[in-house]
């Protein structure tokens, strides 16, 4: 896999962004952000195992913030957090996400990334 590409639908149409790995490799920039996010994910599960009731929608917010903010970089700031919030369909949150965060977090360790040991 040489590239990988996102759909957000913005003023009405489908826009197309992509990440071609041979020209931006998965760097350790992609693993702090994936860090980053790891962060806010364990912050979430604290809370929602804490106490649920004590939860605040502002809670949810932050992850959701948080994802957010790790797919417009991994995507190189090709569009900003809103403009994902507003565009990104829920089936691309479940069906994509989840492998760019396992990407850059090394976790699938060369793929996407055509770079020779």
């Amino acid at each position: 896999m040489t590239k990988e590409i996102i759909k957000l639908f913005k003023d009405g149409k489908k826009v197309v962004f992509e990440r071609d790995f041979e020209q931006q490799p998965l760097n350790i920039g992609d693993f702090v952000n994936a860090a980053k996010l790891e962060i806010a994910q364990k912050k979430y599960a604290i809370k929602t195992n804490d106490d649920p009731l004590d939860m605040k929608p502002e809670d949810g917010e932050e992850l959701v913030n948080a994802d957010l903010e790790f797919i417009v970089s991994f995507f190189h700031d090709q569009f900003n957090v809103e403009e994902a919030r507003q565009g990104i369909s829920p089936i691309t949150m479940r069906e994509d996400f989840e492998r760019w965060l396992d990407m850059s977090s090394g976790l699938l360790s060369q793929a996407g990334n055509p770079q020779k040991k």
